[in-house]
């Protein structure tokens, strides 16, 4: 288990994160989160304490902030970029929580449906929204649903 503190910006305390963390033998499990380029399950074993993570959160973000290509965010949209930022920590907890069906849409998360989801909660009130977190991934997964029912019943054009 990895646990991951979180502060208030006047340094006061927040509620902790706290992800579970793989041994090598199950990552097999979940193929989106294997480390690249990584010896075999045997041989990282070996090479790693069982105090050390093999695919810890810090990895786990990078893995989804270079599917998405921030880099282009950064340099295009950086009024946005604290939205980005949010949905890129939100994907692997996502992960962690969904269903199957849902863990394969967040393995296809591109450029393109963070753009989506950006304009999809463009204007919205929340005012009335007490844990925004929850609200927004709730939402973020069922905009990635939408998106997939929609390519899934699309008719192509007659030619």
């Amino acid at each position: 288990m990895q646990k991951i503190e979180q502060r208030t910006k006047k340094g006061g305390h927040r509620s902790n994160l706290y992800f579970l963390v793989l041994s090598p033998e199950k990552q097999h499990l979940y193929p989106s989160h294997r480390k690249p380029e990584s010896p075999s399950p045997s041989e990282e074993s070996e090479s790693l304490s069982d105090d050390e993570s093999y695919w810890g959160y810090a990895e786990r973000l990078e893995d989804v902030k270079n599917r998405i290509e921030y880099d282009y965010f950064a340099k295009h949209m950086p009024d946005q970029l604290y939205m980005v930022d949010f949905l890129c920590q939100c994907i692997p907890e996502l992960y962690d929580t969904s269903f199957p069906e849902d863990r394969k849409l967040l393995n296809k998360i591109s450029s393109l449906d963070i753009i989506g989801f950006l304009h999809y909660t463009a204007g919205r009130n929340y005012s009335g929204v007490k844990n925004m977190k929850a609200y927004l991934k709730t939402m973020f997964l069922e905009y990635l649903r939408n998106e997939q029912l929609l390519l899934a019943t699309a008719v192509p054009p007659k030619i």
